[in-house]
């Protein structure tokens, strides 16, 4: 508000020097400014463009005329692109036109940042130096520096920019979450994963925005089958940003990242504490809270509770799951059947297998339900045959890990 008091008065002022010499190119500017600051950008441009056009060597009217267009491109994302294009030709003009000083060139590289043009920007920051190393603008040149080879992939050269920046101890405050981002980044790409999760991981904590950056580490992880680090890094995702539009999704790999963690360490004799399976379920039980319908983690919320059961599933924890996954998949959503036969042959073996001793009927039914899809099921067969016969304890499903 008190800007727009200030252009208010300021702006009878600038047309009355215009009264006085219509060819006084720096009022035309300032008002361009003004509207400018009012966010009225065509205005803002259409009175700086007659400068450019009466003179088209004064140089400060192409930086204006490069601001407005590029404070135009952020307000506007329709015209975005365009107008970045524009910016970017008005700064060089300028550029062109003045001494190219430091301070100039500096705003240039700022502009191609925030065009995205790393190519052109790696260039200009490697002769950009400032006429004192400890000239706190030295700080943003190494930024750039570094994001500039990394955006081009040469990442050894944009780790070492960025070990500059994370140098410079008298600038330790500026530090933001994208410097970690983009060193984890390089580093990532180099193999470096330890290294890279740990600088993700601070640049998440700084900006939850870059959560993303930090599930993708989890998923490189989870694609290796290292599940153990990759439920650990899907731990920090999920706990970072409770807004973030993927959490379902990385919910999803944070529970089945614990729960092949502890099947891979059953098969290799590792003798595991239950205590993944746990976490697995929570993560999983998060989930379904998000998407209710989502049949694959009841599926595995159904295996997990079996294994948390005791040998013989005396306790029959997994038996609702079970029964929740058949119905979203035969009655809620029954075009998903045929997708499942082999989840449904698991869910019917385990309830036949836990009702045996019970209820024979409502296990000949389950085992029955088996056979319509699997009908060479031996399991199913053989304990059919036994609920048939003398009373005779019914053979258990195996254990899915």
């Amino acid at each position: 508000m008190h800007n727009r008091q200030k252009n208010t008065e300021a702006y009878p002022m600038y047309l009355r020097a215009l009264d006085i010499n219509p060819a006084l190119s720096r009022a035309n500017v300032q008002i361009g400014k003004m509207y400018k600051q009012a966010f009225a950008f065509p205005e803002a441009e259409a009175e700086v463009k007659k400068v450019t056009a009466a003179d088209p060597n004064y140089g400060p009217a192409y930086r204006e005329l490069a601001e407005i267009q590029m404070r135009w491109s952020d307000a506007d994302p329709k015209n975005g692109p365009a107008k970045k294009a524009e910016a970017l030709e008005n700064m060089r003009k300028y550029l062109d036109l003045t001494d190219k000083s430091f301070d100039s060139r500096l705003r240039y590289a700022q502009f191609l940042v925030y065009a995205g043009d790393f190519a052109t920007l790696e260039k200009e920051v490697a002769t950009l130096n400032a006429p004192n190393p400890n000239d706190p603008k030295t700080f943003v040149v190494a930024r750039m520096r570094g994001y500039s080879a990394i955006e081009n992939k040469n990442f050894e050269q944009g780790i070492k920019y960025m070990n500059e920046l994370f140098g410079r101890t008298q600038d330790a405050s500026r530090i933001i979450g994208s410097d970690y981002l983009y060193l984890g980044r390089a580093q990532q790409n180099l193999g470096q994963d330890s290294l890279a999760f740990t600088n993700i991981s601070k640049a998440v904590e700084l900006d939850s925005t870059k959560v993303e950056e930090l599930a993708a580490i989890g998923a490189k992880y989870y694609t290796a089958k290292n599940f153990a680090k990759a439920a650990q890094v899907y731990d920090k995702v999920v706990n970072a940003n409770s807004k973030d539009p993927n959490i379902a999704m990385n919910y999803y790999y944070l529970g089945a990242s614990h729960y092949f963690a502890y099947a891979y360490d059953v098969r290799d004799n590792k003798n595991p504490t239950k205590d993944a399976l746990v976490k697995a379920d929570t993560a999983f039980s998060k989930l379904i809270k998000l998407a209710p319908d989502y049949e694959t983690a009841f599926l595995f919320r159904a295996r997990i509770n079996k294994n948390l059961d005791d040998a013989e599933n005396t306790q029959k924890l997994a038996v609702p799951f079970y029964e929740k996954f058949i119905d979203l998949v035969t009655v809620a959503k029954p075009e998903k059947a045929a997708a499942n036969k082999v989840q449904l042959v698991e869910a019917y073996n385990y309830l036949g297998a836990v009702s045996a001793s019970t209820d024979k009927e409502k296990a000949k039914e389950y085992f029955n339900k088996t056979l319509a899809i699997d009908p060479q099921n031996s399991l199913a067969t053989d304990n059919l045959k036994y609920l048939a016969g003398p009373a005779t304890p019914a053979k258990k499903a195996p254990i899915k890990k």
